[in-house]
């Protein structure tokens, strides 16, 4: 027992002693708890950062939010989805959602499929979450034209968290805590952020890819309906892709020259050749067109390419079988050849010979076998050249 005297003030330290203790005790108790919290968060999100490596986002965001609805220790979790319509709206769409035993699902509820957050009076939260904003607090404390919507919802306290996507707002990831009022701590708010940059990612991804493919897929339409071979180059002359409609007017099967360097199916000679023109229009950027021969199967074909350089790097080459002009042009050429040699020989054609064309000798042919064409700036291979 206390003292008479001093009974009363020790008794009254004891009993701010206790309370001081249990203050603290409750303050250690909602920190740790908080922390645990985080942590979960975080896992959450490190697990989802695998899982959307591995698969497609969409497939694997309801064990996100299944995963953070109970590491956050809220009652709700969902994903929202932005759309634009045809007047430039955005409208909002419900698309997945995660509810805690007890709790009220909300993903059938009519209301929040194609809405304008200021059809519920929430305009200002798009104002907010455009600008990467989050929002969070009590529903008690917003003003009064924003809670009838969420008390519908029997939410006490929200926190909505902005998916930006490359820079535009894409929808928004939402905490619902429908049980007590509760206090959003920076550490927590921070791990929910980085879950839906997480998220925006992947979607950033899947857009890329989706880009990409129907890139791909309106090129291949595109080749395919070419008659002409068309091949990708890098910029050291390896063969990195091929449409070619007919395979026939292929050196090799194109799963046998993928990987093959312009040295490798045309020698040493011809091929540095291709290369220095595929170093000159990639340093220039500008197309340059090339004639040369080729045998194939046995027979002499004359190819017109011409190459121009891809932004991504490497170059685009397509090919077009030039035989018949090719062989049109030469039997011209004997022909004129041939008058004028009768017509050197022949003193009775001495009168016309100035009138009558004579064919060019090849005076711009370079030392390593090209003939350039300064018509039309292309370059010809000479058929006595060694190829493959």
């Amino acid at each position: 027992m206390f003292m008479q005297d001093s009974g009363s003030n020790s008794q009254y330290a004891r009993s701010s002693l206790d309370a001081g203790d249990l203050a603290r005790s409750l303050s250690c108790a909602e920190i740790e708890a908080a922390l645990a919290r985080r942590e979960a968060v975080l896992r959450a999100a490190s697990g989802a950062a695998e899982r959307f490596l591995g698969s497609n986002w969409r497939d694997a965001l309801p064990d996100l939010l299944c995963e953070l609805g109970q590491g956050a220790d809220v009652s709700r979790t969902y994903l929202f989805e932005n759309q634009t319509n045809n007047d430039g709206e955005i409208r909002h769409f419900q698309r997945y959602e995660w509810c805690a035993e007890g709790i009220e699902p909300q993903i059938d509820n009519p209301i929040l499929q194609n809405f304008a957050l200021a059809d519920i009076g929430l305009g200002r939260w798009a104002q907010k979450l455009e600008c990467d904003v989050i929002v969070q607090g009590d529903i008690a404390a917003l003003p009064t034209s924003e809670r009838p919507s969420l008390e519908e919802q029997n939410i006490i306290s929200i926190l909505v968290v902005p998916i930006t996507v490359n820079g535009q707002w894409w929808g928004f990831i939402g905490f619902d805590e429908c049980r007590t009022a509760r206090v959003w701590r920076a550490a927590e708010i921070e791990t929910l952020r980085l879950s839906a940059d997480i998220t925006a990612a992947a979607i950033a991804r899947e857009n890329s890819d989706a880009a990409l493919r129907e890139s791909e897929s309106e090129m291949a339409a595109l080749f395919d309906a070419m008659r002409d071979p068309v091949f990708v180059m890098d910029s050291a002359g390896i063969y990195r892709k091929i449409f070619a409609h007919d395979e026939s007017l292929l050196a090799r099967p194109p799963h046998e020259l993928i990987g093959c360097s312009l040295i490798d199916v045309f020698g040493p000679e011809i091929g540095a050749q291709f290369q220095g023109v595929v170093d000159q229009v990639m340093q220039s950027g500008q197309l340059l067109s090339v004639e040369y021969p080729m045998t194939i199967n046995g027979q002499e074909k004359w190819f017109s390419a011409r190459i121009t350089p891809l932004k991504e790097g490497g170059v685009l080459c397509i090919v077009h079988d030039d035989t018949e002009s090719h062989n049109a042009r030469e039997e011209m050429r004997q022909r004129e050849e041939l008058f004028r040699l009768l017509a050197e020989n022949s003193s009775d054609c001495s009168r016309c010979c100035n009138s009558r064309p004579t064919c060019a000798s090849p005076s711009n042919a370079t030392s390593s076998g090209f003939i350039i064409s300064p018509s039309s700036d292309s370059m010809m291979a000479p058929s006595s050249a060694s190829r493959r």
